[in-house]
């Protein structure tokens, strides 16, 4: 066990860390994760079969898309319980890793277990393959996401637009944000980063974002970014060195605009599963992001590719009515439109466009001013 008083976070930066391994199951053990991993694989099969090829206006779709969910829950997390009894520290991580106690930034006790000293982490990788911080693919929460891939990639690549129109709108959050991440990268203070804000620079944008995002060309945040794209567009010289030169002649408040557009191009929130809260929350409280003013809840957008039970659940989240007595009957198609109208002018937001709270804010109140 080590214990350091230093703030200074490059005092562990250059640690190893281990997980806890497993031990070897018993024949009986062996014989249960086997049959229960043979029973995940069916569910999850016939699961992911149901979304395909099952009939979304079928009577009985949610119900039996319930049902194998729920089935599915139930077998993956038998399996992780199994797992989770043969995980332990082996005798040689035991000898090679430790506990590192420290205070973080506001006083709180904190311990890092399964450090391992510099000096000692080239003889366990050698020897055990240490240092792999990803832990085994059966011990990671394999619970069933709320939506599917293809819907969380359309709703975060509205929201990743709409941090983009915000941030070409306020140079000072567009500086701190490129600085941020330079500095994130120059001095290792936080591993690698989100890496939301690819500082290379790669853009992402708008045939990108086009492509991912449904009816994205009548989105507000099209509208901004596409007109700053052809603005610039129209005033920056063609070359490389005459780009430089007219840059010299610029006043700081156009340079750092230009700043803003192509910082905030190199954003890139999009994502395809489930996430907790990261750097792209922040950016957008700094901003002042609230997906309401950038994003509604239409047929194409979000109604169509969600069940009816989703959609419902939707309306009655908006407007505090339960609308199911009322859509009984109904065809898919005509339930979305119901739900579609009843959703306008409420501002209702589905939870991946939500703001992410799980840590708190990290902004100061000043920095979007």
């Amino acid at each position: 066990m080590e214990c350091s008083l230093d703030r200074d976070t490059s005092a562990w930066r250059s640690y190893g860390r281990e997980r806890q391994g497993e031990r070897v199951p018993t024949p009986e053990e062996e014989a249960v994760i086997e049959r229960l991993a043979a029973e995940e694989r069916a569910h999850s099969q016939a699961y992911d079969q149901h979304q395909e090829a099952g009939d979304p206006d079928a009577e009985d779709y949610d119900a039996i898309e319930q049902q194998l969910c729920e089935t599915l829950d139930r077998a993956e997390e038998k399996l992780m319980d199994v797992r989770a009894d043969l995980r332990q520290w082996r005798p040689e991580q035991l000898l090679r890793a430790g506990v590192l106690i420290r205070l973080d930034h506001r006083g709180q006790v904190v311990q890092d277990r399964g450090l391992v000293r510099p000096s000692d982490r080239k003889a366990g990788a050698d020897n055990t393959g240490a240092g792999d911080e990803s832990p085994p693919r059966d011990q990671v929460a394999t619970a069933r996401p709320e939506f599917s891939e293809k819907l969380l990639r359309d709703l975060t690549s509205h929201r990743t637009a709409a941090v983009q129109a915000a941030l070409v709108q306020n140079p000072h959050v567009a500086l701190v944000t490129l600085v941020h991440r330079m500095a994130e990268t120059v001095f290792g203070l936080y591993g690698t980063g989100d890496d939301i804000v690819k500082v290379a620079v790669r853009p992402t944008g708008d045939s990108a974002l086009g492509e991912l995002a449904s009816e994205y060309a009548d989105s507000p945040a099209a509208v901004i970014l596409g007109g700053a794209e052809t603005e610039w567009g129209d005033r920056l010289p063609g070359t490389p060195a005459a780009l430089f030169s007219w840059l010299l002649a610029q006043p700081q408040e156009t340079v750092l605009d230009l700043l803003a557009y192509c910082t905030a191009r190199s954003v890139n929130a999009v994502a395809g599963r489930p996430r907790g809260r990261n750097h792209s929350d922040a950016l957008a409280e700094a901003l002042g992001v609230d997906m309401s003013d950038w994003w509604v809840a239409t047929p194409r957008r979000y109604l169509a590719s969600v069940s009816k039970g989703k959609a419902l659940e939707a309306v009655k989240e908006a407007t505090g009515a339960d609308p199911t007595q009322a859509t009984a009957g109904m065809k898919k198609a005509d339930l979305v439109g119901y739900c579609a109208a009843k959703l306008e002018g409420t501002r209702w937001l589905p939870a991946p466009l939500r703001r992410c709270l799980d840590q708190g804010s990290d902004v100061p109140d000043d920095v979007a001013d």
